[in-house]
């Protein structure tokens, strides 16, 4: 199974937090130095990309750029993000099959396209085009085709209206053509994915929001359907069928479609606002939605991520409950060895933001400001884990990208992610640094403001993601 990267392409789903961290250290820091990036967001890492056929290469996406690697690890190169791609916030990464291995970027101003390993980008056309009469498309989920490198599907918002669409291209992102499917005014779409083993076989879900009036409760609840949208056709129709007689008032989040077998799905499902159960946790079908399990739930914890190492090997990230009101809870593994029939648990040493594998090892995004790295690999199932980056480590920035890093890498540098050697110009090497010039900080408060900063943005991290955990969706 595929591991949710985009957006709310994490499996955790829809989060102010990087914004608010953003905010922190923008006001902690104030008059000090500039903030990490121009839009604010807190240098983090977001999810991990891996080209199946290039088993040396792997690619973090961040809040601040691409950091990547040729030599499975060795070496690390920067790729700063692009002027013609603003991310508030940072961006949303997923990466087409091979052997374009093409990646896709949300941005405020449509989902970006690069060819090249992130050295240029361009924004797709058609409909989602800045100048398109459809009025304000923002993106928000992104999945490109595995069985057909030229077929992307996007979900949008529109910004006026508050109107969410499923958009497609055929062109390999160049332009898009839709909407394939509009919610309905009350409904909510949280995700998209097609089959790798079913060419045409894609996956929707989403919920619908309805206000009912209880008995004794002054003032009317919302009460929340999940559904799942199924089209065998590429998205040309699609059938909805109610999932809330199977898993109750849940949030649903599509987190994979199993890829030998386009029956088996599994859910992120979040227990609505007011449930007596407050849960996260995983739900399956193993006949394309007509029956489901839910053999994971995390009471009042979090599920942030997932990976199919195996038939028998499945793996989800997460934290489990807090053990009092002052405690965070702790980062927790949940590993089945049995298909996802049954999960146990075990002590996790990251905070988990995501999961991906390739050929059976497992890759946990952690976060660098709390955990001390950013990535980790596991090859024997999540029982150990041996850190991969750290964002202190990374070399230079890259050859292409370097005369457009001068500015971001001097903040970086500023807000102590890596070291000054990483801006600065060399004479070998694809790296190449980027050569601006570093300069630094002003003066003994400005450091003593971002290091308080860094100190409370890490604190701000593990506590937000508690309450996210708690949280539903939007």
């Amino acid at each position: 199974m595929s591991t949710r990267q985009g957006n709310k392409g994490r499996v955790s789903g829809r989060s102010s937090l990087t914004a608010a961290v953003g905010l922190l250290v923008v006001g902690v820091a104030s008059g000090a130095s500039a903030p990490v990036r121009a839009d604010g967001a807190f240098p983090e890492a977001q999810s991990v990309l891996l080209p199946l056929d290039r088993p040396d290469e792997i690619v973090l996406a961040t809040t601040f750029g691409l950091v990547s690697t040729e030599d499975d690890g060795a070496t690390w190169h920067l790729s700063c993000e692009a002027a013609n791609t603003p991310m508030t916030g940072g961006a949303r990464y997923a990466m087409g099959p091979p052997p374009e291995n093409r990646i896709y970027a949300k941005t405020d101003i449509g989902v970006a396209l690069s060819s090249n390993s992130a050295c240029t980008w361009t924004i797709g056309g058609g409909v989602l085009s800045s100048t398109s009469e459809s009025g304000p498309a923002v993106p928000f989920d992104i999945f490109p085709d595995s069985t057909d490198p030229q077929r992307v599907y996007v979900l949008t918002y529109d910004a006026v209206t508050s109107g969410m669409f499923a958009f497609r291209s055929l062109d390999g992102g160049a332009s898009y053509a839709g909407p394939i499917y509009t919610s309905a005014a009350s409904g909510v779409l949280t995700g998209i994915e097609s089959s790798a083993s079913a060419s045409g076989i894609v996956y929707l879900t989403l919920y619908q929001n309805s206000l009912v009036q209880e008995a004794g409760v002054s003032g009317s609840t919302v009460r929340v359907h999940p559904q799942l949208a199924t089209s065998s056709d590429g998205g040309d129709t699609w059938a909805t069928a109610d999932l809330e007689s199977a898993l109750g008032p849940v949030v649903p989040w599509l987190v994979a479609v199993d890829p030998t077998d386009p029956r088996t799905i599994v859910l992120r499902v979040v227990s609505a606002g007011g449930a007596p159960e407050a849960y996260q946790g995983l739900a399956v079908t193993r006949d394309g939605g007509t029956t489901w399990t839910v053999p994971l739930k995390v009471a009042k914890g979090f599920v942030s991520g997932f990976a199919r190492l195996s038939d028998q090997t499945w793996l989800a990230v997460g934290q489990s409950a807090p053990a009092s009101p002052d405690d965070l809870g702790a980062p927790t593994l949940f590993r089945s060895d049995d298909g996802g029939q049954t999960f146990e648990t075990q002590p996790l040493p990251f905070h988990p933001v995501g999961l991906a594998q390739r050929n059976g090892t497992a890759f946990g995004v952690a976060r660098d400001p709390v955990d001390g790295f950013a990535l980790a690999s596991s090859s024997d199932g999540g029982r150990t884990w041996l850190p991969r980056l750290r964002f202190r480590e990374i070399k230079d920035v890259k050859e292409c990208v370097r005369s457009l890093c001068g500015s971001q890498c001097d903040t970086l540098v500023r807000a102590a992610v890596f070291p000054p050697e990483v801006c600065r110009p060399h004479t070998t090497g694809s790296g190449s640094g980027c050569g601006c010039q570093v300069v630094a900080p002003e003066d003994a408060r400005a450091q003593m403001a971002w290091d308080a900063a860094l100190l409370l943005t890490a604190c701000l991290i593990r506590r937000r993601a508690l309450k996210r955990g708690r949280a539903t969706a939007e």
